[in-house]
């Protein structure tokens, strides 16, 4: 074999190799390297779902976690909840707002972390106390409550910011939040209101009102963070339920 001949037969060998080598790594002979996507990948990102975050489709959208009330968008916010923004006011105005103060006091000041931090004082109608006394639940129609937040002053009741409505309509109960003249910052039945509805679930026999269930000395059993249905262990960031518990 001569000298040319010898380099032509090595140049094809070379070329074979090099279509054999491709063809592993691109087409139906895949390298078992080639099998591993990279998960650095833009492709992969471009899917990438968040275990702590279930509702983030992609990784560069923001993440909107509905077990994560400090969630930009307002359908993902607890209002109830000290890192959700001051809520909007609707245009709607509450009426018993106004008047509330003449219903029974139910309750005196108590830190409840379940309406941000604040400390709350309960108040009922006539309907709802009647309920309470009788211990025949569910209430009826038109049973309301309303709640006084006041701010923590270190550690005791400063001042009075918000009123939280619960009010009961047919066999659901109607939520809201509300400033002190009863403009309504948020409201809603309990599919539309589930920060709320989600938290009294803890208190079924009592038609999921808690306040009734602890004056009538059956205290129902609350989420171990009201603020973030989904927190498991005391200690975690209620911004971040998938967060590791603080040293």
């Amino acid at each position: 074999m001569t000298d040319r001949t010898k380099r032509i037969a090595k140049a094809l060998a070379v070329a074979a190799f090099a279509a054999s080598s491709s063809y592993l790594l691109l087409g139906g002979g895949r390298s078992d390297a080639a099998r591993f996507e990279n998960p650095l990948a833009p492709e992969s990102r471009a899917q990438a779902q968040n275990p702590c975050n279930p509702c983030r489709d992609k990784a560069r959208q923001r993440p909107q976690n509905p077990c994560n009330p400090c969630a930009q968008k307002k359908k993902a916010q607890n209002p109830c909840n000290s890192c959700a923004g001051k809520g909007q006011v609707t245009g709607k105005v509450y009426p018993h707002a106004v008047h509330y103060r003449s219903w029974s006091k139910l309750t005196e000041p108590a830190m409840s972390v379940g309406h941000g931090g604040k400390y709350v004082v309960t108040y009922a109608n006539p309907s709802a106390e009647t309920t309470i006394t009788s211990g025949r639940f569910p209430f009826k129609t038109g049973a309301t409550f309303i709640k006084e937040g006041y701010e923590d002053a270190g550690g005791k009741p400063g001042e009075l910011t918000t009123l939280y409505v619960m009010e009961k309509r047919g066999r659901d109960w109607y939520y809201a939040m509300t400033d002190l003249q009863g403009n309504i910052q948020m409201e809603g039945m309990s599919k539309q209101a589930q920060m709320c509805s989600s938290c009294h679930a803890g208190a079924k026999k009592t038609d999921y009102v808690f306040t009734a269930a602890e004056l009538r000395g059956q205290p129902a059993k609350k989420p171990a963070n009201p603020c973030n249905p989904c927190a498991k262990k005391k200690g975690q960031n209620p911004c971040n339920p998938c967060g590791k518990k603080k040293p």
